[in-house]
């Protein structure tokens, strides 16, 4: 078989959860798996982001608090492609290619570091959020 066969129609787990946990704000992952509503997620949080930015106090807007989410969920969304097994994202995304996935200590350091990205985004909104609520005007 041709080499450039081969690798017809492969997708990496790594490059999925990479692009995940660097660019999932911007929907990179979904567009690198070929979903068809890969732009939602830049459609919900760059408009959100501009319209925060406006503001002198930004990271204390509404619309900031929107995009965070989606960016926590993004990486939430790298850690679920990271520890799918190499037997299921195979049968899934490379039914057709002659490829196949072995996966190791890389899939799993994206893992670590998207939890560790998403608590701190996560918790670092939420306190955020809080001291707006429960600060008196």
């Amino acid at each position: 078989m041709n080499p450039a066969e081969e690798g017809a129609g492969f997708r990496s787990r790594a490059v999925a959860a990479a692009l995940a946990m660097f660019a999932g704000t911007l929907g990179a992952h979904h567009f690198y798996l070929g979903r068809r509503f890969w732009w939602v997620y830049p459609l919900i949080a760059m408009p959100l982001l501009g319209i925060a930015l406006r503001f002198d106090e930004w990271y204390r807007q509404w619309p900031f608090f929107i995009a965070a989410l989606v960016t926590v969920v993004s990486l939430g969304e790298a850690i679920r492609i990271a520890l799918i097994p190499d037997e299921s994202w195979d049968a899934r995304f490379n039914a057709d290619s002659a490829v196949r996935s072995h996966n190791g200590v890389g899939v799993v350091l994206v893992a670590i570091f998207s939890l560790l990205l998403a608590t701190l985004i996560g918790m670092s909104v939420l306190a955020l959020m809080f001291e707006g609520i429960f600060t008196p005007a």
